[in-house]
């Protein structure tokens, strides 16, 4: 296609219907990038402009916001999910146990994460040999427990000893589990076991493991772990990523029991049921609904045990290393390890070898965008209202978001096609939507330079929507206008789900139940 002389005016209708309900990608597994550049580093910025480095667990607040142990750095990240804004919240960077301000705290190899209450953050800082305390509201690290000397001694606070705490999870009822998974070759003497810890009184307890090696079950007392690195607490019982065994174990805290529950103890993969089912270094578990997430971290893999049937399978990734987005059946991690779910639905991944993090469409919510148009170059069309299929679901959580198509095939010479858009609203008859206040409205929006190649995205600073805050503000249409040169290109208006890189509007796990 040749571009044609002067500007033709565009001016694009969506409108979007809230009945019904319609599912996209139900089963699940597609991957983007949320944060991190893939390469190790420590920048605070947006997105895939931050950097980390081998970053081993990330915990949600279930207010779009992550929590991220950035464990070679030394440091807590904080990423807002709605923009992809990378900070840090708690450590100076050097090796350390400085209790204190957030700014000034240290920590040394923190590799496990657990929210104690909604501003208080556990954090097992595993060559410390300590569980600290991160008080977000007043920015203040603490000691919780653990004397930093290596033991498996009982007891409270700095009297109480650990090996290497990998991993902590809270119950929800006032205690942390740990995974403690240390081993000291020089004095030949392990600390494979859980232990609990009363967050009230700092009272350290070992729930289940001698501490020798082993993968030996029954009472909890007689238990043996090989080095344990993963855990997650569900009503009476815990389930365990016994890393160097290969297989998810599991606690009745009632009966004091302890049984393999998912792996055969030989690495390998191998889906289906839990009996003959293999993992490879499995080193983080997490609960989601009737589903037990698993960080199968040798298998570049996430797998899901569902704990009705107790078959397993894969949820995203093909098994080789590397950091391709995409479908479930071509996206890629490396060396995945922490894992929580977000209210949007998305399960998040510290993706620790590619050091970022990455968010997986869990297959509960929905991916859809509002909807696109494809403009032609004739003349007649500049001004004109061009209707637009709308998705049949109401938006949650994300951020308007404009992508401009432009044909391989099209001259290169349109590569400024569009220059600026406005966005604006309008709101239905009924009025069973609130619109958009003009301080929320974006303008102008600009557009990327269109290019020969395929697609260009371009993030709008539009209004975010948040369902988690109150009813989010929905317009029941909004119109695109702007001007360009091109012959042939789309233009498409979406929410994205994460705010930084996916082209599509998600639903959330409650909208999906009430359809």
């Amino acid at each position: 296609m040749a571009a044609i002389a002067g500007a033709v005016s565009l001016a694009v209708s969506l409108s979007m219907a809230v009945g019904g309900a319609r599912r996209a990608n139900a089963a699940g597994g597609d991957v983007l990038t949320i944060a991190g550049t893939g390469a190790p580093g420590s920048t605070n910025a947006m997105g895939m402009d931050a950097s980390f480095r081998y970053p081993w667990a990330i915990v949600s607040d279930g207010r779009g916001n992550a929590y991220v142990a950035d464990t070679d750095n030394n440091l807590i990240r904080k990423v807002v999910l709605s923009t992809g804004a990378v900070t840090t919240v708690a450590g100076d960077g050097a090796l350390g146990s400085d209790d204190g301000p957030a700014t000034t705290a240290s920590f040394n190899f923190p590799s496990g994460l657990a929210f104690v209450n909604p501003t208080t953050l556990a954090v097992a800082d595993s060559f410390n040999r300590k569980i600290r305390l991160l008080n977000i509201s007043t920015a203040t690290v603490s000691t919780l427990a653990g004397s930093g000397t290596f033991g498996m001694a009982d007891g409270i606070g700095a009297n109480a000893q650990f090996g290497t705490p990998y991993d902590v999870a809270s119950d929800g009822e006032g205690s942390l589990y740990v995974a403690d998974g240390g081993v000291d070759l020089a004095n030949n003497i392990a600390t494979n076991s859980i232990r609990k810890i009363d967050v009230g009184t700092g009272a350290v307890t070992t729930v289940a493991g001698t501490g020798a090696y082993g993968i030996v079950n029954g009472p909890t007392t007689t238990a043996e772990f090989r080095q344990p690195h993963g855990l997650a607490v569900s009503g009476n019982y815990v389930y365990v990523a016994d890393r160097l065994n290969n297989t998810i174990r599991m606690i009745d805290l009632i009966a004091r029991t302890i049984v393999d529950f998912a792996g055969t103890g030989v690495a390998g993969f191998q889906d289906g049921p839990a009996v003959s089912a293999q993992f490879d270094s499995p080193h983080r578990v997490i609960v989601d609904g009737n589903r037990l997430l698993v960080a199968d971290t040798n298998n570049n893999r996430i797998r899901a045990i569902d704990l009705a049937t107790n078959i397993v399978s894969t949820l995203s990734g093909v098994g080789t290393a590397g950091f391709a987005s995409g479908s479930a059946s071509s996206a890629q991690f490396s060396s995945p390890v922490g894992l929580t779910t977000d209210t949007s639905g998305y399960l998040l991944v510290a993706d620790t070898f590619n050091h970022s993090i990455r968010a997986v469409d869990t297959g509960s919510p929905i991916l859809s965008p509002i909807g696109a148009a494809t403009t032609s170059a004739a003349p007649s069309f500049g001004g004109a209202s061009t209707s637009v299929p709308a998705a049949a679901t109401t938006p949650a959580r994300g951020k308007l978001e404009l992508v401009s198509t432009l044909p391989a095939s099209t001259s290169s010479a349109v590569s400024s096609a569009v220059s600026t858009a406005v966005v604006s609203s309008t709101v239905a008859s009924s009025g069973a939507k609130t619109p958009l206040s003009p301080a929320t409205v974006p303008a102008p929006l600009a557009l990327p330079a269109l290019s020969a190649t395929g697609p260009v995205k371009s993030m709008a600073d539009g209004p975010v929507y948040d369902p988690l805050v109150g009813a989010p503000e929905i317009p029941e249409s909004l119109a695109l206008t702007g001007s360009g040169s091109s012959l042939l290109f789309a233009l498409a208006l979406c929410l994205t789900g994460s705010g930084v890189l996916l082209v599509t509007r998600r639903r959330t796990r409650a909208n999906e139940q009430a359809s």
